[in-house]
């Protein structure tokens, strides 16, 4: 059996997160993680070579843009949180959870989207 060798598996790395979609570029970024944390100084200079070269600056414009958009979505989704806590009635009785409160937010969400 051939192995693949590391300058193949960094390059499509870098072409998986430049051009593919979420889920590709998640497994990607965590086999990359992996490799960092696990292969040693070796595996380290190779990315960091790669890194290096002219071709990696639309890799990391893309990584930049994804990072970008995901802190966006946690601040969205921060604020949707805040605002059903924000809204939730006291009720006497039993405490809802967030995940209740969640839960009920949606449905009213979702009846509100219904009607319109």
């Amino acid at each position: 059996m051939n192995a693949i060798g590391l300058d193949v598996v960094i390059a499509a790395i870098m072409q998986l997160v430049s051009h593919g979609s979420g889920d590709e570029v998640a497994g990607a970024l965590n086999l990359a993680n992996s490799l960092l944390e696990q292969g040693g100084h070796r595996v380290q200079k190779k990315f960091y070579d790669a890194f290096n070269r002219g071709t990696a600056a639309g890799f990391l414009r893309e990584l930049h843009v994804r990072i970008e958009l995901a802190a966006e979505e946690v601040k969205e989704n921060k604020a949707i949180v805040m605002q059903v806590v924000l809204n939730a009635k006291p009720e006497p009785g039993r405490r809802k959870t967030l995940h209740m409160m969640m839960e009920e937010a949606n449905i009213v969400a979702e009846q509100d989207e219904a009607s319109e």
